[in-house]
């Protein structure tokens, strides 16, 4: 009877729960029904492949600023993007806020633990740190005409290599995401005026039952991440001819998106 009383204890108390059960479960009651399920897949995959091997297994209330501390230099020294060490980190920061607001553990041991520096990350990583202006790629007029004929090279038959080949070039032409392309309507374009309107996108998310993952993924067309991505965007010569082709091949002949 007393074992069983103090198992009880044990499970309603949260401090004392294995770390990936507690989180898993905060993930799925205060996560899941706030954030758009991009936003929960991306979640739920740093926590599962960055913080569950390492923390996974150890009570929440033992957790220190040293164990977090370790998790992240331990994926950097993995050689593991910032962003993916970040997200880790701001994973387990809104967590243990969490935890530490309701009054479920005494301290927060994020407290104790910030989030190094990029260039610094960098440098441990014995990667060369450059202002993000200087590190973007920009294709030569050459590479640009290199990558059209690629898009459009066919085979002995005349068939096309690639589905949609126009797309990869209006993209190069318009600063289109990949999902806000595929969520272009036929009324969103005015070739009159020389211009499109980016109105949703067309995300690949999870196959869920609720919370839970059912295996796969599935397409979702719906609304922009904020809403300033929706936005006017100038189309010049090289645009035009694409939509032009594309809708040769049917595509935005009907009011639907690209994707179907």
């Amino acid at each position: 009877y007393v074992a069983d009383f103090e198992n009880m204890l044990t499970l309603s108390d949260e401090s004392k729960k294995k770390l990936k059960d507690s989180m898993q479960n905060w993930l799925q009651v205060f996560k899941f029904p706030s954030v758009e399920q991009t936003t929960y897949d991306r979640s739920e995959c740093s926590a599962k492949h960055q913080i569950y091997p390492l923390l996974g297994e150890k009570t929440v209330g033992n957790v220190t600023a040293a164990d977090i501390k370790s998790l992240l230099n331990y994926w950097m020294s993995k050689g593991y993007a910032y962003t993916t060490v970040k997200k880790a980190y701001v994973l387990l920061n809104e967590y243990f806020r969490y935890l530490y607001t309701e009054g479920l553990i005494p301290k927060n041991p994020m407290s104790n633990v910030e989030m190094m520096k990029k260039a610094n990350f960098l440098s441990a990583q014995n990667k060369e740190h450059l202002p993000e202006n200087e590190t973007i790629a920009i294709f030569t007029p050459e590479e640009i005409e290199q990558f059209k004929a690629e898009a459009f090279s066919t085979y002995s038959n005349g068939k096309r290599k690639y589905q949609q080949a126009a797309a990869y070039i209006l993209m190069l032409n318009t600063g289109l995401r990949t999902g806000e392309l595929l969520g272009l309507l036929n009324s969103d374009i005015d070739l009159k005026n020389r211009t499109l309107q980016v109105q949703r996108g067309v995300k690949e998310i999870s196959k869920r039952s609720g919370t839970k993952a059912e295996g796969g993924r599935e397409i979702k067309v719906g609304k922009l991440k904020s809403d300033t991505s929706k936005r006017t965007v100038p189309l010049n010569s090289t645009a035009i001819e694409m939509i032009e082709d594309l809708r040769k091949e049917c595509y935005f002949c009907a009011n639907t998106p690209l994707v179907s």
